[in-house]
């Protein structure tokens, strides 16, 4: 499953017709919804989102020794800039922030033996512990491709599109949308250059939509 981001065990993949209906209720919601002071959020599909008490404290975070000097702007720049950009996330969302020692972690690797990602072949990215303070995301090399902060080539993997993809899982989004990479940044795989999307950091129209039934609307402008 070259290329295919492997995630938590227990995940499911959501059916085209539930699609559909979530996204539809997503407009509607979206169109009428005027922002408040906050409420418990509705849980995620399969899994667990952050309590109102937890997005207002925001979610800590630090890197482990495996991670290269490299990697770390990018990475940074996605759980933190990107994510929280009105823009592209109009959502009163957790808000992710890099400290010493921080509760949760990121990590990378050259392996695939990693339990949290189900040792699968050719995964590129995986996260554990969503909504909780204490999450994890794994950022793995594939040997057969290069990243493309290290070689911009044809074929090479946008990291900052892998972290986006685990940034929403551990946001609240436990589950794939098989649909367009104009759509969410949730596909269950991404896309290697020149293919459209494959340079994608921010979240995209569904996933938006999703963040704002999940936390509320944060600006009705």
């Amino acid at each position: 499953m070259n290329g295919s981001v492997a995630k938590n065990r227990g995940r499911s993949l959501v059916g085209a017709a539930r699609l559909s209906g979530l996204l539809l209720t997503a407009a509607v919601s979206v169109a009428s919804a005027v922002p408040t002071a906050g409420h418990s959020p509705t849980p995620a599909p399969y899994g667990r989102s952050w309590s109102t008490s937890e997005v207002a404290a925001g979610s800590t975070y630090d890197w482990d020794s495996t991670v290269p000097t490299w990697l770390k702007a990018p990475l940074q720049d996605v759980l933190e800039t990107q994510w929280a950009s009105i823009t592209s996330n109009n959502s009163r969302h957790i808000a992710f922030r890099r400290t010493a020692g921080g509760q949760a972690t990121v990590s990378f690797t050259n392996v695939t033996g990693v339990v949290a990602c189900n040792n699968v072949p050719g995964w590129l990215g995986c996260a554990s512990g969503a909504g909780s303070p204490g999450w994890r995301i794994w950022i793995r090399r594939n040997p057969n491709l290069p990243w493309c902060q290290l070689s911009l080539v044809n074929g090479c993997w946008e990291v900052e599109r892998i972290a986006i993809h685990e940034a929403g899982h551990v946001g609240g989004f436990l589950d794939h949308m098989d649909t367009s990479q104009s759509d969410t940044v949730m596909t269950p795989a991404p896309v290697t250059r020149p293919n459209y999307g494959w340079n994608v950091r921010r979240l995209q129209r569904c996933d938006e939509a999703r963040m704002q039934l999940l936390y509320d609307v944060a600006s009705p402008s």
